[in-house]
């Protein structure tokens, strides 16, 4: 676990991490976001009995799964500063309550690649809910330029997923359908790559000695950031 820095540290320390989280957020799917970060969207596992079990990421992202989780909890999370410590417990959770699926990890290689996915998870849903927080008018964001940012974003994903279904009503030809969908979602993803970098403003530093605990995401994958 990272030091908890000080009180009146706190806010810079999450204007960094909400910073950083939006580059996990801009993804309209999962999928795309663990693509983004260098990760597979699924792995192979071998089961006990030697039967071949697959995991994807997008199951440990599912709402009704990080629902299931938070029910277990007695507070509402909505700070990045505490991601680490949730996805800890989110990737306890996993393995030992949720389902036995989970239970067949066990090379080093596929447990890191079940953490890093779970950190993703964990900061997507954790901005989901500061958004959601922000809309009620409650207290949610340290930095009012990544409150806009998010829903910006957030609204290009409703945009697209609405625009996909309409795409598979309309073209009969899976592949074909699938093939306009990939050039929506990358000229889409293009106009929303640019617009989180209209009035972006540097940071002051994070303040000496302070270890910034949004660093439990893995590195983003050369040439897919901006």
């Amino acid at each position: 676990m990272h030091p908890i820095p000080p009180t009146d540290d706190h806010l810079l320390v999450e204007r960094h991490a909400e910073y950083g989280a939006l580059r996990a957020l801009r993804p309209a799917s999962f999928s795309d976001c663990l693509k983004l970060y260098g990760l597979e969207t699924a792995i192979t596992v071998t089961t006990e009995r030697g039967k071949a079990l697959t995991i994807r990421g997008s199951d440990l992202y599912d709402k009704r799964t990080w629902n299931k989780f938070l029910a277990h909890r007695a507070d509402d999370v909505h700070q990045l500063a505490e991601a680490e410590m949730l996805a800890v417990q989110y990737k306890a959770w996993l393995l030992k309550e949720h389902t036995e699926r989970y239970r067949s990890l066990a090379s080093e290689a596929h447990l890191l690649w079940f953490e890093r996915a779970i950190s993703l998870a964990v900061v997507r849903h954790i901005m989901e809910k500061k958004y959601e927080r922000h809309t009620l008018g409650l207290e949610a964001f340290a930095d009012p330029w990544v409150a806009a940012q998010t829903g910006a974003c957030l609204l290009y994903h409703d945009a697209l997923r609405a625009t996909a279904r309409l795409i598979q009503h309309i073209v009969k030809e899976p592949a074909q359908a699938e093939h306009y969908i990939e050039q929506l979602a990358e000229k889409l993803g293009g106009a929303a790559q640019e617009m989180l970098q209209v009035g972006r403003q540097p940071l002051p530093p994070l303040p000496t000695g302070v270890t910034l605990q949004f660093a439990l995401l893995p590195p983003v994958r050369e040439g897919r950031d901006e």
